[in-house]
């Protein structure tokens, strides 16, 4: 049971505090904002990090969303605010998405922002020169994260089993400094992290989510309540990622510019981290949400399962409640 600890302590806090979400702000007929604004979460992450000049160029409001960003430090914190109900909304991965389903705390995936190019992958100790080198080895990660079934996905492609190898948890931090300093072998992570962790180590990136394109992917969230309550205000965030986006293909100086002063990347870090990035636009969405979200669903259950294989989740949502959670008509609408 030792990999469950991470999600199961996430799992419990959604339980207790699954009638928190909430439920105070009042709305006029047509689900426009009329009090306080929808809270979305910002913290250190490529996709997030697109919020501030979102933000700074007031495309919130030009879209007809109140909206107030929200600072994190760290991913986790993330997590636990959208579990008790004291944010509305964030990007976050598909892994850390299927708790809020198990435990039908509300929350409804609303679109697809982006999915790992190469952003995450396994460094190895120099010593170390492809993934099937990994036998009997130890390997690093966050367990119950999409670096973790990365880390599975390689494994499964060497035809190495998970027995053949020790994968202990570790955050992203203390993984790089683990394989700098030499107490592991190797350790599936993203970047800056990877990077850092290749460089300094003298090791080397033997495996990417290049070589698997578009499991690894970050989605959009809101609760029910701000769906249903709210709904123009989530419309509004949504065409507004989707400007920030097309400006950003035109011309990224000016957006990248406002995230390096807002963070502590500089627009070069900025620019590697992006080159690791696919987003995921429109076209890309309805392809994903089309018939009710039928690919979506799929992608959502190879993710449970994955998590249930790892010992983090004790059962796969049914059918019916992923397809609960997979809310297809802002995407509908905006095509």
């Amino acid at each position: 049971m030792k990999h469950r600890t991470k999600l199961t302590a996430l799992l419990t806090a959604c339980a207790v505090t699954a009638t928190a979400l909430l439920s105070g702000c009042s709305s006029s007929s047509d689900g426009s904002s009329q009090s306080a604004p929808l809270k979305l979460a910002v913290y250190p992450l490529t996709s997030p990090y697109f919020e501030y000049p979102m933000d700074e160029q007031e495309l919130f409001e030009k879209y007809g969303a109140n909206v107030e960003l929200v600072e994190f430090a760290q991913y986790t914190d993330v997590i636990q605010a959208l579990d008790t109900g004291s944010i509305d909304g964030s990007i976050m991965g598909i892994t850390e998405a299927v708790a809020p389903i198990i435990n039908d705390l509300g929350l409804e995936v609303v679109c697809m922002t982006d999915y790992s190019a190469g952003m995450d992958g396994i460094v190895a100790a120099k010593r170390i020169e492809s993934v099937a080198d990994l036998k009997g080895k130890t390997i690093a990660t966050n367990i119950g994260t999409m670096n973790h079934m990365l880390l599975l996905s390689a494994l499964k492609k060497a035809g190495i089993s998970e027995s053949d190898v020790t994968i202990t948890n570790m955050s992203e931090g203390d993984a790089t400094a683990a394989l700098i300093g030499g107490s592991i072998d190797a350790a599936s992570i993203f970047d800056p992290q990877m990077t850092k962790a290749a460089q300094e180590s003298g090791g080397k990136i033997i495996f990417s989510s290049k070589d698997l394109p578009g499991e690894l992917s970050d989605v959009m969230l809101f609760s029910k309540d701000s769906i249903e309550n709210r709904s123009n205000d989530v419309k509004g965030i949504i065409e507004a990622w989707y400007d920030i986006q097309k400006q950003y293909n035109e011309d990224p100086a000016p957006i990248v510019k406002t995230i390096s002063s807002k963070t502590d990347l500089s627009e070069d870090e900025f620019y590697e981290l992006m080159a690791g990035l696919s987003i995921a636009d429109l076209d890309y969405n309805k392809d994903m949400f089309a018939n009710g979200g039928e690919k979506m669903a799929a992608l959502i259950t190879d993710v449970a399962e994955f998590l249930k294989k790892a010992d983090c989740v004790e059962s796969v949502p049914s059918a019916d409640k992923i397809k609960a959670a997979i809310n297809s008509k802002f995407i509908e609408e905006l095509s």
